[in-house]
C-alpha cells in the first residue's frame, strides 16, 4: 500500500501560539537581517546556505537564520548538518516550534520514531494541545503500524482544527484517522470519516480507493470494485491482487 496518500501539515504551522511571539526569533542587525532577506528571496539552496551563513557569522542568535539554514541542508540532502543546526536553534530557544518539527520529521525520515515522537511531545509540552503537533504524532503512529495511538491523535487534532475554525487541516486530520481506522479493522468508522472529508478529498484518486477497501471488508464486493473503478480511471494504480479479482469476474 503506498503512503503517498498520508497527509503531512509542512513546517509551517496553521497558527502560531501567542506565547511564540515573546521570544526575538529575528536579528537586531539591520546587516544579518539584509542577508537573511536576499537568503529567502534566493533559488539557489547553495547561495541561500551562503547568505545564512554569513548572517550567523553577524548575528549568531539569529533564529530564523539557522532554522532557514536547516531546511536548506535538507534540501540538499545534508541530513546531518540539518540536524546539527535545528539543534543549536534549540539551544539557544528551546521553545522553537519549526525547530521541534523540522527535527522530529527528520527523525521520522531517518528511521527514529521514538525520537520523532519525543520531539512533538516536548512541543506539547511547551504548547499545550497545539494541533500540528498532536498530528505529527498521529503520522509517526500510523507509519508505525500503532494505528490505536494514530487515531487518538488525530482526533485530537481534528477536534482543535475544528475548534481553530481550520476545516481543511481538520480533513486532513479526519482523513489520517479514516485510514488508521480501516488498518485497524473498523470499516464502518472508517467509511464515516472518508464521508466527512469528500469535499476536500473527492477529487483524489486514493480517496475511492480507501472506500473501496472498506467496502470490501465489510463484504459489499459491488461497491468496493466500482470505488476501485472510479479510483483507477482517475490514475490510481489498483494493487494487483484487486486487479485480478475484477478481471475474473
Amino acid at each position: 500500500m503506498k503512503r503517498a496518500a498520508i497527509l503531512c501539515l509542512l513546517l509551517t504551522p496553521f497558527f502560531l501560539p501567542s506565547s511564540f511571539a515573546q521570544f526575538n526569533t529575528g536579528s537586531n542587525s539591520s546587516e544579518a537581517a539584509a542577508l537573511f532577506q536576499a537568503a529567502q528571496k534566493e533559488q539557489n539552496p547553495k547561495l541561500i546556505k551562503a547568505l545564512c551563513l554569513k548572517a550567523l557569522t553577524i548575528d549568531s542568535i539569529f533564529i530564523d537564520a539557522r532554522n532557514y539554514l536547516a531546511e536548506t541542508y535538507w534540501n540538499l540532502n545534508l541530513t546531518d548538518s540539518a540536524l546539527s543546526m535545528y539543534q543549536s536553534s534549540l539551544e539557544k530557544y528551546p521553545r522553537g516550534i519549526r525547530a521541534h518539527e523540522g527535527l522530529a520529521r527528520l527523525y521520522q525520515k531517518k528511521g527514529e520514531h521514538q525520537t520523532a515522537i519525543l520531539q512533538y511531545q516536548e512541543l506539547l509540552q511547551h504548547y499545550p494541545g497545539y494541533p500540528p503537533a498532536l498530528y505529527g504524532m498521529a503520522m509517526v503512529y500510523f507509519t508505525q503500524n500503532q494505528f490505536p495511538e494514530s487515531i487518538e491523535y488525530s482526533e485530537q487534532a481534528m477536534r482543535l482544527y475544528l475548534a481553530a475554525n481550520r476545516p481543511e487541516h481538520a480533513a486532513d486530520a479526519r482523513m489520517l484517522a479514516g485510514q488508521a481506522y480501516l488498518k485497524h479493522g473498523n470499516a464502518n468508522r472508517a467509511i464515516k470519516y472518508f464521508k466527512a472529508s469528500k469535499k476536500r478529498f473527492g477529487d483524489k484518486p486514493y480517496f475511492y480507493y480507501h472506500l473501496g477497501e472498506c467496502y470490501l471488508m465489510l463484504g459489499k464486493t459491488e461497491k468496493a470494485e466500482e470505488l476501485f473503478a472510479q479510483a483507477q480511471s482517475r490514475g490510481y494504480q489498483i494493487p494487483m491482487h484487486l486487479r485480478k479479482k475484477q478481471g475474473s469476474k
